[in-house]
């Protein structure tokens, strides 16, 4: 009997070559939405910066404050969220200035007809 080595393809390479394909399908699709998603952290952060900066006196953040989201809102809609209702708020209080952002990100499945939606709630928080 002689042994005839592996054969060319196996379970293994088949597998391996499956999870080559997700992988790479996922850096396609799904990427994209988490790349974004650091986009928008990092300009929250500028905000709350921004925001920080009239601890001193809250009479003078509330008109800032809707100039500050209106800003942010276009900052965000610049980073790629296209989302129609997305949403940002700033809020400063004695401990901590916040940021947060709600939108949409649609990812259309090209072969299957069907989307992801992901719901992203984005928030960073600067202590004081």
């Amino acid at each position: 009997m002689s042994s005839s080595g592996p054969r060319r393809f196996n379970v293994v390479t088949v597998s391996f070559l499956l999870a080559l394909a997700a992988g790479g399908y996922w850096m396609w699709k799904i990427f994209p939405v988490y790349y974004t998603a650091w986009q928008v952290d990092h300009l929250l952060g500028d905000a709350a910066i921004k925001a920080r900066r009239f601890s001193g006196n809250p009479a003078e953040f509330a008109p800032a404050q809707r100039e500050l989201e209106t800003s942010l809102r276009g900052w965000v809609a610049e980073a790629g969220v296209s989302d129609p209702d997305l949403t940002c708020r700033v809020k400063l209080d004695d401990l901590e200035t916040a940021a947060e952002c709600d939108y949409l990100a649609v990812v259309v499945h090209p072969w299957v007809r069907r989307a992801t939606l992901f719901e992203m709630h984005r928030r960073v928080i600067t202590p004081k």
